[in-house]
């Protein structure tokens, strides 16, 4: 062979490999035991994140979606398992359940004061988990314009918006909030009229009184039209009736038409139909395996970077403050900005009815933060 042929072969070879080295660890998180360096409060309520543990678990348990049940290319080297992550979680449920108890029945600690949930504490997290440092990748970030930090993860916030409804129709509440049609053509098979219109379409009443498939999709409730156009944009909605009482909406199909981000919101012509749900849900592929969140305790990350069922706790310090703060979760829900995302994670904030008050929140957490992961120390 050619001496100019070797080494054409050599060079193809070697960067082969340094490709395959790139996507195999280079551009992921960086992971490493380590602890925070000052002993933070944690602020967040977690009376409730034994829901999202007890979820995770489940969906371990069903879910056929074999890639989000790894560990996550990101902890590969860091020696821990998947089985290490349930154990973990199922502890969180052991504690919380305890502790309920011990509440309930009036229990104090030694020094006379009332029992509390033992997770919002920081020196019962360092005596019982084992602490891991997450970093995001510089790489990834920099490819995405992103500046990071070092040793921190860019933190995103979202939130679930509520907006006044009411079961009829009314001069200000003129837009009906419409669920999936279930009319399918015998002959072909499909979703005719969920496919058939626009949401132009439906907001001139093809589904009213007088319209052409009238009574083929049954309206939830309504709501003003700037209402039911912000809350699209945002998926899942609280409905807040006159009485008081609230209704969670969640997205059950649209009419596949796709977001345009050339035009105008008003302008769009995709419509989404919803459900009313039981609760509000984040990762899943299906029905079945869905993983029920809850607000103030749920991270929503790259599930292949990171993988489901994380117990983090996030360490800032107080803008205003200036004083070492944390908020604990799990990562249970994704989204589209995570594709090719490893150094970012968003955290479900609230629900709330104005998007001044998820801004006055949203503010009290920085824009990059230290993230830790906890594991159940073993005996």
């Amino acid at each position: 062979m050619p001496y100019f042929l070797k080494v054409f072969f050599l060079f193809s070879i070697l960067s082969a490999l340094v490709s395959a080295k790139l996507c195999a660890g280079w551009s992921d998180a960086k992971v490493k035991k380590k602890s925070p360096v000052v002993s933070p409060k944690i602020v967040n309520s977690i009376k409730k994140i034994d829901i999202v543990s007890t979820s995770c678990l489940n969906f371990f348990k069903i879910t056929k979606d074999i890639e989000a049940t790894k560990i996550g290319d990101c902890f590969k080297g860091a020696g821990l398992s998947v089985q290490d992550i349930k154990d973990t979680l199922v502890y969180v449920n052991s504690i919380q359940e305890e502790d309920r108890v011990f509440i309930k029945s009036g229990k104090k600690f030694s020094d006379g004061r009332p029992w509390e949930y033992r997770l919002s504490m920081f020196w019962f997290l360092k005596s019982h988990f084992d602490i891991y440092k997450i970093s995001g990748n510089k790489r990834s970030a920099k490819r995405k314009n992103v500046q990071l930090p070092e040793g921190k993860m860019k933190i995103t916030k979202y939130a679930f918006f509520e907006i006044p409804i009411s079961r009829n129709y009314s001069k200000s509440n003129n837009t009906a909030i419409y669920a999936l049609p279930e009319w399918i053509n015998p002959k072909t098979g499909k979703k005719k009229y969920r496919l058939r219109y626009t949401k132009q379409d439906i907001y001139n009443g093809v589904y009213g009184k007088w319209g052409r498939a009238k009574g083929k999709a049954k309206a939830l409730g309504y709501a003003t039209r700037k209402n039911f156009e912000n809350v699209m944009l945002q998926g899942t909605f609280v409905g807040r009736f006159s009485n008081g009482t609230r209704q969670i909406f969640g997205p059950s199909g649209t009419n596949e038409i796709p977001f345009n981000s050339r035009i105008k919101v008003s302008k769009q012509k995709r419509y989404i139909y919803y459900s009313i749900k039981d609760g509000f849900y984040g990762y899943g592929k299906t029905k079945e395996d869905k993983i029920k969140v809850q607000t103030g305790v749920t991270f929503a990350g790259n599930v292949k970077q990171f993988g489901i069922g994380k117990l983090l706790l996030m360490t800032y310090k107080d803008p205003k403050l200036g004083i070492p703060k944390a908020r604990l979760g799990i990562i249970a829900d994704t989204g589209s900005a995570f594709v090719d995302n490893n150094f970012q994670l968003d955290f479900l904030l609230g629900a709330y009815s104005s998007k001044k008050g998820f801004y006055s929140a949203a503010n009290q957490i920085p824009e990059y933060c230290e993230i830790f992961l906890l594991i159940k120390r073993k005996k």
